[in-house]
């Protein structure tokens, strides 16, 4: 995938990864109930992209 100029989402990630965002969202929040093997696709998409989480919604929470 081609950098942009843009923050990547959760939908890049997934198609990055061949998952559903769902999967991404759940690689992120709650690992344990993921399959290793999808786990580990999740993350290598994840740091192939360089994504970094964004500060501000986590501070809503």
């Amino acid at each position: 995938m081609q950098p942009t100029d843009r923050p990547s989402k959760i939908q890049d990630v997934a198609r990055a990864a061949g998952v559903a965002a769902m999967t991404v969202s759940r690689a992120i929040n709650h690992p344990e109930r993921l399959n290793p093997e999808t786990l580990q696709r999740v993350r290598d998409a994840i740091a192939s992209m360089r994504c970094v989480p964004n500060a501000q919604p986590m501070a809503w929470a």
